[in-house]
């Protein structure tokens, strides 16, 4: 089917045009089948690169819109990595702020070798964020 792509439109039209003279003609009765057959290849032709040059269309505009949407997937992408930084930043700096109190809860009660419910209590939020 490759091959109807490289036949000119204008051939297509001139069989056509030969096919419907043939059979119109008197003096073709010999030669009216091969007109009918001239007339259903032409017509047939015809629908095949108009329905080629309509899904040719619709592919370049769908790669247009891709195109579009490659150009929005790169803000939308430094958006969501600086909500993630964000993100990390908080979380770092929650769990920082967490193991500093430990550390100075635990210094309180190093010498006792006695953990405090307080500092279980506070494990447990470290753990759970």
């Amino acid at each position: 089917m490759f091959l109807i792509n490289y036949i000119p439109m204008w051939l297509v039209f001139i069989v056509f045009m030969v096919g419907i003279m043939g059979f119109m003609i008197k003096e073709f009765d010999r030669y009216r089948p091969i007109a009918v057959g001239l007339v259903f290849l032409s017509l047939f032709m015809i629908g095949y690169k108009t329905c080629n040059n309509v899904w040719e269309d619709r592919v370049k505009s769908l790669e247009e819109q891709i195109a579009q949407l490659e150009s929005k997937k790169a803000e939308i992408n430094t958006k969501v990595v600086t909500k993630i930084v964000t993100k990390e930043k908080i979380v770092k700096e929650a769990a920082e702020a967490q193991i500093q109190y430990v550390d100075r809860e635990v210094v309180k009660y190093n010498d006792q070798c006695k953990i405090p419910p307080e500092v279980i209590t506070i494990h447990n939020r470290a753990v759970n964020q």
